[in-house]
């Protein structure tokens, strides 16, 4: 068990997350307790100019063996300073500036205690490329916003690279639609086969509410006028079906619905229509074949998993020869462009097992 130890929360979660990724499954305590393995401690002071950041041991402390020269210019920098002074001049008003230097002292303790150094660095909770695109739209230079990720978060070159490599790709996609005056339309249908262990959607069994459906496409269709008037005058770029399981909904429900839409909305400047046909025990030939004849062009079949253990484990109705012989379906129905989804992490799953399911 870890100790985080602070007389102000303010930059609790930065410091959590960080330890997460240096010590992947450990609990944490707010506490001093005799059971810590160590703890990081954080004061700051009265004004808010000063952060005093340490790592304290209960015991006898160790220190992992590595080079200095291996090091990146900004981690030796960093590391020469933790070993002058525990003590950080922050200004609490900047919160971007503050999360960051607090992070990259925790790095370098930490990498100083353990002898790993993160392929990400000190990013946690944000897309990368999120960082890359912002940076792009700046008008700055892909070596400009590889030193800025460098000296900022001690990323590495390999991530750095694929973060800016992937923006530029995103930056492509971008380029043919009108992101910034167009428009993306998202449309939620809240039913499912069952409701999975992980599941954090609004979502209802669709066998107990089968026959109420139509209740909940004339709502849908009352606020499909309502945004397409509000939205007037706007390019549609993408259509994007989510839930729940839209396939959940009969062939005759998808077929109203998707009628309906393109009735109502200018489909001319429509790049991709996305349906998530997500669980394969939702799938049918004829709802597909509904899908297909309205121009849907990308649709998902989500495995999750391909381990029949944990399938049943999370709620999960189907078999993995359901998730192979849809996918097949679909491929003969005609779609060319099918993304599936798989959860990491899921319980009682071995680093074997998400490899046998990247394999499968």
């Amino acid at each position: 068990m870890i100790g985080i130890l602070l007389n102000d929360s303010a930059y609790e979660q930065d410091i959590r997350e960080l330890l997460m990724a240096f010590y992947p499954g450990q609990t944490f305590a707010h506490e001093m307790q005799d059971d810590l393995d160590f703890f990081v401690e954080g004061t700051v002071n009265e004004d808010h100019t000063e952060f005093n950041l340490c790592l304290g041991h209960l015991g006898r402390s160790s220190f992992a063996a590595f080079s200095m020269e291996a090091l990146e210019p900004g981690v030796r920098a960093e590391l020469q300073a933790a070993a002058e002074s525990s003590v950080l001049k922050v200004d609490y008003e900047n919160r971007f500036e503050t999360k960051n230097k607090i992070k990259r002292r925790l790095y370098v303790l930490l990498m100083q205690q353990t002898g790993k150094l993160l392929p990400w660095g000190t990013l946690t909770g944000i897309r990368p490329t999120k960082i890359a695109m912002t940076k792009f739209a700046e008008g700055e230079s892909a070596e400009s916003i590889f030193h800025h990720m460098k000296d900022t978060y001690f990323t590495s070159n390999e991530k750095i690279n694929l973060s800016i490599e992937i923006a530029q790709r995103e930056r492509q996609l971008l380029s043919t639609i009108d992101y910034k005056e167009g428009y993306s339309l998202y449309v939620g249908i809240p039913f499912c086969p069952t409701t999975c262990l992980y599941c954090s959607f609004t979502s209802y069994p669709i066998g107990k509410w089968k026959d109420r459906t139509h209740e909940y496409l004339d709502a849908l269709f009352k606020e499909l006028d309502y945004v397409a008037e509000k939205k007037k005058g706007c390019t549609l770029d993408t259509v994007y079906f989510g839930g729940g399981t839209p396939t959940s909904l009969s062939p005759e429900d998808l077929d109203q619905l998707i009628t309906k839409l393109k009735a109502t909305f200018d489909f001319s400047t429509v790049q991709e229509f996305t349906v998530e046909a997500g669980r394969p025990d939702s799938i049918t030939r004829e709802k597909l074949e509904v899908l297909k004849k309205h121009g849907v062009d990308r649709i998902s079949i989500n495995p999750q998993t391909m381990k029949q253990d944990t399938l049943r484990l999370i709620g999960r109705r189907h078999t993995v020869e359901d998730v192979v012989d849809r996918f097949q379906l679909a491929r003969e129905v005609g779609f060319d462009n099918i993304n599936m989804d798989l959860i990491i992490g899921l319980p009682e799953e071995t680093l074997e097992d998400v490899q046998a399911t990247m394999e499968a």
